[in-house]
């Protein structure tokens, strides 16, 4: 059986919550941390992390996505994510220098 996009928000809400995962900004994931973005993929995702140079990662999948600083569309519709929260979470992020637990009250609200 395959969770819905409730259960696997609530995974990822849980995980941004934990404090298991230092935040980061401008990528997915560095040597300092993860961005939220990130934190889901890592959660949820299903694929790895590649080391790049300059201490950033990429994140691969097995259906050929190759991600630096975005989720792979995959992983954005099974959250029911829409492109614009996707750059609404990025802004919080690296912008806005939302914490993790102000992004998982927004990802909360969302419907």
């Amino acid at each position: 059986m395959t969770a819905t996009k409730d259960e696997y928000r609530q995974i990822w809400i849980d995980a941004l919550r934990s404090g298991r995962f230092a935040q980061t900004t401008g990528g997915l994931r560095d040597d300092t941390g993860f961005c939220c973005l990130g934190v889901a993929a890592d959660i949820l995702g299903g694929g790895w992390w590649g080391n790049r140079d300059s201490g950033r990662y990429d994140y691969h999948t097995d259906d050929g996505w190759s991600c630096i600083g975005n989720m792979p569309p995959t992983l954005r519709d099974e959250l029911g994510l829409t492109d614009n929260d996707v750059r609404q979470l990025t802004n919080m992020n690296d912008f806005e220098e939302k914490t993790f637990a102000e992004i998982a009250d927004y990802i909360e609200a969302l419907p």
